[in-house]
């Protein structure tokens, strides 16, 4: 098929460029905090250039290259963004690209548009797997990509360059057997939110908000923090913080992931650890992550953590494993997992790269099954 349809969500209207949109081109996307390095857009926007940018879309896609189609609001027909396929790939593997107008950030729209163009890609051709990319600095982008439900596949470092730096690209794609994403599983109910906040003792759990952003940063920069875990960086910044912390959030919307902050004392209390498990709802299976402030080490908040977290997800959530992994060299970690009877079930060889360094992980996991040494409150 050669046709861009015009394709309706709730909100939006997918079509077709034409000549009368290229003034709404120009504005937009020269807004220089559109532009992104996946997406090659000029800035400046030349005078000029969206005329000639939309003038080849009709040949792309009779050529069978790629389609590309406006994202515009139903209510006023107002061009907000564009969203793409591309086949440069083949028949049966498209790329998605996408840009949206800066006013229209932070409505849900690109996650929109990008299922229903995903639901029209399966159902009308041979496409069975669509995938996207985003570079390392536009984790926005990638939080689009996981509410349509896209996985992520892979992480290519120095695949882009922008003014001569190389920069890191992330990799997602969904395939037509995993589509559309499971609808069994509501995030508010499947999270059991509702039983949240949970006490442990001297800690409270609860879900993270946009106001803990500082207390998280703190947390991040605590020492031996960036040394156990490889998702963090040397000296992250505040920014840093804030972009994960609105992951946070974003995932408990989607459903896919649960980070719970331990508070001393009571739900507002101060925040000195965060606890986490990414979810595979097919499987059951939560993997787990944690850090706590290194002025609490040693006291055991670690083991109040890991009992509440394991406790909420094998009582209320009804998970059957929960996996982990940790630095060989994490003597703490390896102790805490092994104390709460997880089982050390592999090595898995130059697991991580940090800093440049290919790091070996230990692969630990504990069922529902399982013997456990110690009391859950699972309900």
């Amino acid at each position: 098929m050669t046709s861009r349809p015009v394709i309706p969500t709730d909100r939006l209207i997918l079509r077709p460029f034409n000549a009368g949109d290229a003034a709404d081109v120009q504005r937009l996307a020269g807004d220089e905090r559109v532009g992104r390095p996946e997406l090659d857009i000029p800035h400046p926007y030349p005078d000029g250039g969206a005329e000639t940018w939309i003038a080849t879309h009709d040949q792309m896609a009779a050529e069978n290259k790629e389609r590309i189609w406006a994202v515009t609001q139903a209510s006023s027909g107002d061009l907000i963004g564009c969203i793409s396929l591309n086949r440069s790939g083949g028949d049966h593997c498209a790329e998605m690209g996408y840009w949206l107008g800066a006013p229209f950030w932070g409505h849900g729209y690109m996650a929109e548009a990008g299922c229903s163009l995903i639901d029209w890609a399966f159902l009308n051709t041979k496409i069975i797997r669509v995938q996207a990319m985003h570079s390392t600095d536009n984790p926005a982008s990638g939080r689009v990509m996981q509410k349509i439900g896209m996985r992520q596949e892979a992480v290519m470092r120095h695949n882009l360059h922008v003014n001569d730096q190389p920069i890191d690209s992330v990799h997602y794609a969904v395939i037509k057997e995993h589509w559309p994403p499971s609808s069994d599983v509501d995030p508010t109910e499947s999270l059991c939110l509702e039983q949240l906040p949970r006490s442990t003792g001297r800690l409270w759990l609860r879900p993270a908000t946009m106001s803990d952003v500082e207390a998280m940063h703190h947390l991040f920069c605590s020492p031996g923090v960036y040394e156990g875990l490889a998702s963090i960086p040397k000296d992250p910044d505040l920014q840093f913080a804030n972009d994960r912390v609105q992951g946070m959030c974003d995932a408990i919307q989607i459903g896919n992931r649960l980070n719970l902050l331990a508070c001393l004392g009571d739900p507002q209390g101060p925040v000195i650890g965060e606890i986490g498990i990414g979810i595979r709802w097919r499987h059951r299976m939560g993997g787990l992550g944690y850090l706590l402030d290194a002025d609490y080490r040693g006291r055991g908040y670690a083991t109040e953590m890991l009992r509440g977290m394991a406790g909420h997800a094998f009582g209320p959530m009804g998970l059957n494993r929960l996996h982990a992994a940790t630095y060989p060299g994490n003597k703490a970690s390896c102790q805490l997992l092994d104390r709460h009877g997880f089982t050390q079930e592999g090595l898995s060889r130059g697991a991580y790269c940090k800093e440049g360094q290919y790091l070996d992980a230990l692969e630990w996991g504990l069922l529902a099954t399982d013997p456990r040494p110690w009391a859950i409150d699972e309900h």
